[in-house]
Order: C-alpha cells, then structure tokens, then sequence
C-alpha cells in the first residue's frame, strides 16, 4: 500500500507513521510538506491513501504562507487536473484545528487529530484495512522485498552529485546502499524520513538492523531538522538503525581556513567544491552571499565600523577563499551540478572531498556492528 503524508509537524508525522508501521499491511509511507510537493508527487506516483492536514502552505519556504484551507484547496486541485496526475484512491484528512476548518470536501473525511489522546487513530486504522481487503489496489507490492541501507539528502542535486560520486568511485558497493531524495525535498524531509525509518526499524537476512543516514546541511535548517529527528528516536535500536550527518569543515581543507579563524559560515554540498568550480559559478552569475555571512558574528569584528571585506584583510585572510562566502542560488543549482558533473569526468580530483564524505557515511551504514 502506497502512503503520501502531506504535512510538515515531523511531532505529528511521527505518530501518524507509528500507526501505519503498528499496521503491518505492507506500506509505503512518502512525505511532502505543501500543496506544490503533493501534486508534484501524484504526477508520477500511484497512492491508496493521501493523509492531509487542512493547514499547508501551497509553497513550503522562509516566506511561506500557511492557508487554512490548504486540505480543501490541495482536494480541489487534484479534481481539477485529475486528467494531468494519478489521483489518489482514498484520502483523509487529520487536523488539529478541526473547529476552524469550514470546509474540507463533500467526499472525503476530515478528523481531529490531536497528541492528547487517541481517537483519531480508529477512522485511519479503518481505511487502512478496508484498503488492505481490496484486491488490485497497490498493496500487492511487496515493499520489503529490496530494502536497502539507505542516504537521505536534501534535494535533488545533492542526489545527482552523490549518485555519480557512488557510481564511478565506489561501484564494488554500489549495489549494496540507495541514495534518496525528491523535488524541494528539503531539511525537514530527511528528518521525516529518519523519523519513518526508525518506527520500521527493518532487519537483513542475518537479522541485523537495517542503517539509514539522513545528511543535512550546516546551517539553521539543518541543524533543526537533525535535533528535530533525534527528539523522536528514543530506543537503543532506534539510535542504531538511524544515524544524523552534517556536511562538515573537515571535508574540504578549504573550509577549515574559517573555522580556525572564528568564522563559522554555513556549509552544503557545493561548498565541497574546489575553489576554481565556485569561481566559474560566481562569474556566470549562479551565486550569491550568504544571508547572514556568517552563523555566529566573529567576537573581534566591530560591526558598526568595519565592513566585512575590511574586517577580513585585518585578519589576513586568504582572497582566493573569499567565494566561500557565497553560496549557489536555488534557480543555478542545477546548472551548477551539471557543470560540475561535466568537470568531473574530464578531471577525476574535482570530486575529491564528496568522495571522501561519501566514503565516510558508506563506513557508517555498512558497518556490521550493532
């Protein structure tokens, strides 16, 4: 059975995703956070049961706007281009603001949900079984068969760059982990997913845990998200089964020559880059400073008086490192792994540090020891 959650309270996903798994109707259980996510992911997948909130931003982001009827306008959505995606076969609604929602749809119910108690479980329980008892829907597919320990990551170019990292530097593995991730996947999906993985808490065939690595960027998403997921996985099997990553300093020595000086800059997969690939993407135009430059202000820069550029010459800072400051816009991410890409199979020393992350986090979710 094909699940999709669409929600972003990773607090509510998580009992949500306790009582799928508690099922034990063989389901898969995919996670959006808004309105575009949803029907993004119903162009290509086929589901049995979509679980929404009546709160969602049609567009998850800094500016977000939550919509009260978010539900009511995501039903409406899928009815009007239900000739442009695979509409789902039932859908319920859980809200936690039941009393303020007017509407929902004429069809479908809406629940109350709430952390308190448990009486909204009963109606999910019951569509969950009288999915399960209907023969040609997507529960026929086994789900478990091709479980693999798995990396989440934020969006889909740091899915590109892995997956072509994994595939031609560590291809005598290859077949033994996935990588994961899907559109405007996001901090706070890899957290939901860490979440899921760890309620399944799925075995291999000598009966030891199955690993997933969620890996998040440095900065303030990020490191929500990852404290977020940890808040939710309790148990000693729960801590061995899922394990939390930051894209680090130490990956790119380039990187380092900030941090040893106080300046704590946030950090993704395209700070990873050599310097020459970053000044490439600056003169096309594919980056931008980092709002704010740094996570916590350097004690010794006086911030009324002196600029950022003249603070850095004080401290004899390298200017070839200075491009570190930026970072690559949402709208060049994909041209700037494809050139990456390209770069990369002219010149095998361009992935060098995703290389040597990648290394790092195949050791994690490989080792044998639990």
């Amino acid at each position: 059975m094909n699940v999709l959650i669409v929600d972003d309270s990773i607090d509510k996903l998580s009992e949500v995703s306790k009582i799928l798994v508690a099922a034990d109707l063989n389901i898969k259980i995919n996670t959006v956070e808004d309105i575009q996510g949803a029907m993004f992911f119903l162009k290509e997948n086929s589901v049995d049961l979509l679980i929404l909130d009546q709160f969602l931003p049609l567009i998850k982001g800094k500016d977000q706007k939550i919509l009260k009827d978010g539900g009511y306008q995501l039903i409406n959505e899928i009815n009007r281009k239900a000739d442009k995606i695979i509409t789902p076969k039932y859908i319920i609604g859980l809200s936690q603001y039941y009393n303020e929602c007017e509407d929902f749809s004429d069809i479908w119910k809406l629940v109350e949900y709430s952390p308190s108690h448990t009486k909204w479980c009963n109606p999910l329980i019951k569509i969950l079984k009288h999915i399960s008892n209907i023969k040609d829907v997507a529960s026929n597919v086994n789900y478990n068969i091709m479980t693999l320990p798995t990396i989440y990551v934020e969006g889909l170019t740091d899915l590109s760059l892995l997956n072509y990292v994994a595939t031609h530097y560590f291809s005598e593995v290859k077949d033994k982990f996935s990588i994961e991730s899907q559109r405007n996947a996001g901090a706070n999906w890899v957290a939901q997913q860490l979440v899921i993985w760890g309620h399944k808490l799925k075995r291999n065939n000598e009966n030891k845990l199955i690993k997933a690595i969620g890996l998040f960027d440095l900065d303030e998403a990020g490191v929500k998200a990852k404290n977020d997921a940890l808040k939710k996985l309790n148990s000693s099997n729960q801590m061995e089964a899922v394990k939390v990553f930051a894209i680090q300093a130490k990956h790119n020595k380039n990187l380092i020559e900030f941090f040893k000086r106080g300046l704590q800059i946030e950090i993704e997969i395209e700070s990873l880059m050599p310097v020459d690939i970053l000044n490439y993407a600056d003169k096309k135009g594919w980056l931008e400073y980092r709002t704010p430059l740094f996570i916590d202000p350097p004690k010794d820069w006086n911030q009324m008086n002196e600029t950022v550029s003249a603070y850095l010459d004080k401290i004899k800072f390298p200017n070839e490192l200075k491009v570190y400051l930026k970072k690559v816009k949402i709208t060049n991410k994909e041209q700037f792994t494809e050139y990456v890409i390209n770069r990369a199979s002219e010149s095998i020393t361009v992935l060098d540090n995703l290389k040597l992350m990648l290394n790092e986090l195949i050791n994690i979710l490989l080792s044998s020891k639990e």
